[in-house]
C-alpha cells in the first residue's frame, strides 16, 4: 500500500469515528429525540419511493382496464388508496420531522455548551495557558459547537441516503440493470468535486488562524466601548481598517478562486449526467418499444433513474458534507478529550489544618511549557505559619510566576514546595485550592449584584449578608456600593437593564474583598492596588494587616512603600531570589531593595 493510500486510509478512518463520536453523542444527550429523528426519517424515505412504485401500478391498471374496456376494479382502489397513503403520510411525519429536527439541533448545542463548561472547568491553568490549547480553540470556536449536531443529522441523512440508493438500484436493476451503472456514473464526478473544493475550501480558514486574529484583534477596537476610546483619541481607524482590508482581501481571493475552479468543475459534472441520462432515456425506450416493458413501468424507470442519480449526488454530497463538518467537529473532540496536566495523585493527602502551614520552597527552577528559558532559578525560602510575605522586583521579574507555582497553577520543573514538610503534588489538588484566596492582577468583573460578585468566593455555601457588608467595608467598597441605587442588590453591568458600570478601581476594591469574604488560610494578592487611588490603598493594607492577623498573607506590589510592614520582604530579579528579609533589615543591607525603596521615595518626594 502506497503512503498516499495510507493516508487516505487514516483520513476515511479519522472522518468515522469523528462522526460515530458525533452521532452517538446526539443518543447521549437526548435519546428519544434522536431515536425519533432517525425512525421517523427512515420512514419518509420509504413511503417516498412506495410513491413511485405505487403510481407505476395505477398507470398500469388504468391502461389494462381501458384497453380491455371494462370498469373500474378493486386493484385500482386499493393501489390508489396506497399511493393516497404513501403521500399523505410523510407529509404529516415531516412536521413531526422538522420539529424533532429543530428540537434535537437546539438540545444538542445546549448540551454540547454544558458539555464545554463541565470539560474545561476540570483543566488546568497550564493546559489553558498554553499556545496548542488556545490554536485549537480558537480554530473550533470559528466553526461554533452547530458544526456537532450538523455531524449528527448528517449522518441520519446518510442512512436515508442508503436506504433510498438501495430500494431505487433494485428498482432499476429490475428494469434494466444498466441503468444502474449509468446512473453512478453521472453522479461519481460531484462526489470527487466536492470533496476536493471542501477540502480546500477547510485549509484555507485552517491555516488562517494567525491572520484571523489579527482580524479579530483590529475588528474589536470597533466593538469594545472602551477600546474605542483609543482608537478616536489615537486616530487608529485608518490604520486599523487598511489592516483589516488586507487581510481580508487576500483570504477572499482565495476562496473566491476556489468557488470559481469548482463552478467550472461543476459545469463539466452536469454535461456528464445530461450525456447519460439520455443513454436511460434510449435504453428504456427500446424496451418500451419492443414490449419488454409497460407505460407504469417506463414512468417508473424514468421517475426512479431521476429519483436515483439524485439520492446518488446527494449521497455523495451527504459524504463530502459529512467529511467537512468532521473536520471541523474533531476540533471540539478532540477539546473534549483533554485531560488536566496537574492532577491529583491516588491517595492524596488532605491534611487537618486548624492554622496556615508552613510553606518551604527548596531549590526551585521554572520555566513555562513551550520554551527554554528560566523563569524562576534556584529560589529557596520559608514562610513561616500566619506570616505577611511581600514579593518585589522589576516587571518580568518571576514574581507572578512564584505565585502560580504556590497555588499548583504550575509544578517546578526542578526543587520543590513543602507544605509542612509535605510535598505539594502529595497533597489533594482541590483541597488545597480550598485553602488559598488568590487574586491575580487580570482579576475577573462578575456580572452580578454587588454582594454576589463579593460571596461567588464561597459559592457552595448560601450568601452571608453580613460577611459581605463586613468584607466590602474592609476593602474601602462599601464607599460606592452604599451609593448605588440598589446597593448591594445593584446588578454590575451596563448590559443589564438599569445595571452600572463601576470604575477600573471600585472593580478592584470589589475583588479584593472577596479575598476578605474568602477568609482562607493562606491570601494571595498580585498587585492588589493598582488601580486604587492612595487614599483607599492605604485602607487596604492596614486591614491586611490588622483583620488578617494568623492568616498567612502573600503580598506582590511595586510600591514600595506598601510592604515595609510585612514581616518579610523577598527581592526577586530576573528569576533569581536576591534578598529576602524584613524592611529594617534590608535597608541595613543597603542591597537592591534598599536602591529601589530610596530611588522609588525620592521620586514621590520630588512629585510632593
Amino acid at each position: 500500500m502506497s503512503a498516499q493510500e495510507t493516508q487516505e486510509r487514516e483520513k476515511t478512518g479519522a472522518v468515522f469515528q469523528t462522526s460515530k463520536k458525533a452521532f452517538l453523542l446526539g443518543f447521549k444527550f437526548e435519546p428519544a429525540l434522536m431515536t425519533k429523528v432517525v425512525v421517523i426519517g427512515v420512514i419518509i424515505t420509504a413511503l417516498g419511493l412506495l410513491q413511485l412504485t405505487s403510481f407505476s401500478k395505477v398507470v398500469d391498471e388504468i391502461v389494462s382496464i381501458k384497453q380491455q374496456g371494462g370498469a373500474l376494479t378493486r386493484t385500482l382502489f386499493i393501489q390508489m388508496g396506497i399511493l393516497a397513503f404513501s403521500f399523505l403520510t410523510p407529509a404529516i411525519l415531516q412536521n413531526f420531522m422538522s420539529r424533532f429536527v429543530q428540537g434535537m439541533r437546539l438540545r444538542y448545542i445546549s448540551r454540547t455548551n454544558i458539555l464545554r463548561i463541565d470539560t474545561f472547568s476540570k483543566l488546568d491553568v497550564s493546559t489553558i495557558e498554553g499556545t496548542e490549547f488556545q490554536t485549537k480553540l480558537e480554530r473550533a470556536q470559528q466553526w461554533g459547537v452547530g458544526t456537532l449536531p450538523n455531524l449528527a443529522l448528517l449522518v441520519v441523512n446518510v442512512l436515508r441516503d442508503a436506504i433510498e440508493f438501495t430500494i431505487s438500484a433494485i428498482i432499476l436493476y429490475s428494469i434494466n440493470p444498466r441503468l444502474v451503472l449509468l446512473a453512478i456514473i453521472s453522479s461519481l464526478p460531484v462526489y470527487f468535486l466536492q470533496k476536493k473544493y471542501s477540502y480546500q475550501l477547510y485549509s484555507l480558514y485552517h491555516n488562517r488562524t494567525d491572520e484571523a486574529r489579527i482580524a479579530n484583534d483590529r475588528n474589536s477596537f470597533f466593538t469594545n466601548a472602551k477600546k474605542m476610546v483609543e482608537v478616536v483619541l489615537f486616530q487608529l481607524s485608518a490604520r486599523f481598517k487598511k489592516e483589516v482590508e488586507e487581510a481580508n482581501e487576500i483570504f477572499d481571493n482565495k476562496v473566491l478562486d476556489v468557488h470559481k475552479r469548482r463552478s467550472v468543475a461543476t459545469i463539466a459534472s452536469d454535461v456528464l449526467g445530461v450525456l447519460c441520462l439520455l443513454i436511460a432515456i434510449s435504453l428504456v425506450a427500446l424496451q418500451f418499444m419492443h414490449g419488454a416493458i409497460l407505460v407504469g413501468s417506463l414512468l417508473l424507470a424514468f421517475t426512479a433513474y431521476r429519483n436515483f442519480t439524485g439520492v446518488v449526488r446527494t449521497f455523495y454530497s451527504d459524504l463530502t458534507q459529512i467529511e467537512d463538518q468532521a473536520r471541523y467537529s474533531k476540533r471540539w473532540l478532540e477539546l473534549f478529550e483533554l485531560t488536566p496536566n496537574m492532577i491529583t495523585i491516588p491517595d492524596a493527602l488532605r491534611p487537618d489544618w486548624k492554622t496556615p502551614p508552613v510553606i518551604t520552597f527548596e531549590h526551585v527552577s521554572f520555566r513555562y511549557p513551550e520554551t527554554d528559558v528560566l523563569v524562576l532559578k534556584n529560589v529557596s525560602f520559608t514562610l513561616a505559619s500566619g506570616e505577611k510575605l511581600a514579593i518585589v522586583g522589576l516587571n518580568g521579574a518571576g514574581k507572578t510566576t512564584l505565585i502560580k507555582l504556590l497555588s499548583r497553577v504550575y509544578d517546578p520543573d526542578e526543587g520543590k514546595i513543602l507544605v509542612d514538610g509535605i510535598d505539594l503534588r502529595d497533597i489533594d489538588l482541590q483541597y488545597w485550592r480550598e485553602q488559598l484566596g488568590v487574586l491575580f492582577q487580570d482579576f475577573s468583573n462578575f456580572q452580578m449584584t454587588a454582594a454576589e460578585a463579593i460571596a461567588i468566593v464561597r459559592s457552595n455555601i448560601p450568601i452571608d449578608r453580613d460577611k459581605v457588608l463586613r468584607s466590602a467595608k474592609m476593602a474601602g467598597a462599601d464607599e460606592f456600593i452604599e451609593e448605588l441605587p440598589k446597593k448591594y442588590d445593584q446588578l454590575l453591568w451596563k448590559g443589564f437593564q438599569d445595571g452600572v458600570e463601576l470604575s477600573k478601581g471600585q472593580f478592584q476594591r470589589m475583588a479584593v474583598a472577596r479575598i476578605f469574604y474568602r477568609g482562607a488560610l493562606i491570601s494571595v494578592l498580585d498587585e492588589p492596588t493598582s488601580a486604587i487611588d492612595a487614599v483607599a490603598e492605604e485602607k487596604i493594607f492596614e486591614m491586611l494587616e490588622t483583620k488578617m492577623e494568623g492568616k498567612t498573607v502573600v503580598l506582590i506590589s511595586h510600591r514600595f512603600s506598601t510592604v515595609k510592614n510585612a514581616d518579610k520582604i523577598a527581592v526577586i530579579e530576573h528569576g533569581e531570589l536576591k534578598e529576602l528579609g524584613s524592611h529594617k533589615e534590608l535597608m541595613a543591607k543597603a542591597g537592591r531593595y534598599a536602591e529601589l525603596y530610596t530611588m522609588q521615595a525620592k521620586r514621590y518626594l520630588e512629585e510632593v
